[in-house]
């Protein structure tokens, strides 16, 4: 997060769902992959991020990329 800050970036690191006890449904339902591309989605429009970089590791990255794929005039793409 540092490293990002340091090189202009603005950054957020949530809980994804089920990573922590404050963000652990209580039905498996709740825990589809949808979910977590909404998720991204809505906590970029929150900050009032239209266009966002979007970065994401084991479970995140599933996420990120199909977040990327269905949302991608919304994420930047570097090339």
């Amino acid at each position: 997060m540092l490293a990002l800050a340091a090189a202009g970036y603005r950054a957020v690191a949530p809980d994804q769902r089920g990573y922590s006890p404050g963000v652990r449904p209580s039905e498996i339902a709740d825990y589809g992959l949808d979910y977590g591309v909404n998720d991204v989605v809505a906590i970029a429009d929150a900050l009032g991020w239209y266009k966002f970089d979007l970065v994401g590791h084991d479970w995140g990255a599933c996420v990120a990329w199909v977040a990327a794929a269905r949302y991608e005039y919304r994420v930047r793409r570097r090339r």
